[in-house]
């Protein structure tokens, strides 16, 4: 009867026969009847597996915790039979980018940790390698340090991964995802395959006039200091006289544009907002830049303020 429901999943009618016959809990001395026993446990741990295998994951985790099939005195064919199928489940889900079900798996039964058999953990570190490739590809990159941290993915397969996927994305101008790879995992900059191309890229943006590609590519892998400053402060420049003046001061502040670069610019653009009445941008110009101003400058800011306060 328990054989034939095992057989058919069963598992909880499985668990009313076992604890009504208290068959798992007697002591026996005779042998006929240990193996009966264990027989019985085999048969429960293959119910678990089938049952883990069709994604009934609380049903599976069920019985290990009812039976015990994962604690110091069970069976080690039982155990081992156990971790192996958690295991290809839990590798299943990964390849499957199913990581919160993966994560659940793996804590909770405890795998590469406590239940870790002889290979496990370098089949869990390529799986793990594996998902986070394809996270990275997929653009989730604020993922990226959780899994490298979860799995604890040797720091020389991590600097692989990105290494490639940043010269890949170099080479298809895909900007954006190589300072986000950059910024979530944390890589050396200072490599030489990746100084190489960042110099390349870097040149290029100079030459097609994107001083701000040009900027931040220098910025985050550590390129020449001087050439890096012009090219944030042509992009600064652009910004402001376009009337973008969030985004320049977001410039300054990113790479730490000096004064004496902003000065004569910031001055001009604090003159034309006052010569325009726009008295509010004005005084955010002077602030921001310590432009120098005189008695005559304040008397129209208020002007202004008082004359757009009365018209509306």
């Amino acid at each position: 009867a328990i054989k034939n429901n095992i057989q058919r999943g069963k598992a909880k009618l499985v668990q009313q026969i076992l604890e009504a016959t208290e068959l798992l809990s007697s002591k026996y001395t005779k042998v006929p009847l240990k193996e009966l026993v264990n027989n019985v446990q085999l048969e429960i741990a293959r119910l678990h597996n089938t049952l883990l295998t069709k994604g009934m994951e609380s049903e599976a985790f069920e019985i290990i915790k009812h039976f015990g099939l994962l604690e110091t005195d069970a069976l080690a064919e039982i155990k081992i039979s156990i971790i192996e199928t958690a295991e290809s489940y839990h590798h299943m889900l990964l390849k499957h980018n199913k990581y919160d079900e993966a994560k659940n798996i793996k804590n909770k039964y405890d795998l590469f940790g406590k239940n870790i058999l002889s290979g496990s953990f370098a089949g869990a570190i390529d799986v793990a390698c594996e998902f986070l490739e394809n996270t990275l590809a997929n653009g989730d990159f604020k993922k990226a340090p959780e899994i490298i941290k979860e799995y604890n993915i040797p720091r020389d397969r991590v600097v692989k991964i990105t290494n490639k996927m940043i010269i890949e994305r170099f080479e298809k101008s895909q900007f954006e995802d190589v300072f986000h790879i950059m910024k979530n995992v944390k890589i050396n900059p200072n490599r030489e395959e990746l100084k190489e191309i960042a110099q390349k890229n870097f040149s290029d943006a100079i030459s097609n006039n994107k001083n701000e590609l040009a900027a931040e590519i220098g910025r985050i892998f550590n390129l020449d200091a001087k050439s890096t400053k012009k090219a944030a402060y042509q992009a600064w420049v652009r910004q402001i006289r376009n009337g973008k003046y969030d985004k320049a001061a977001q410039l300054k502040k990113e790479h730490r544009i000096p004064a004496k670069m902003t000065r004569k610019v910031a001055h001009e653009i604090y003159r034309y907002n006052l010569e325009i009445s726009r008295s509010d941008v004005a005084k955010r110009i002077r602030n921001e830049y310590t432009v120098k101003f005189n008695i005559i400058d304040i008397i129209k800011e208020f002007l202004g303020r008082i004359f757009k306060k009365n018209k509306n």
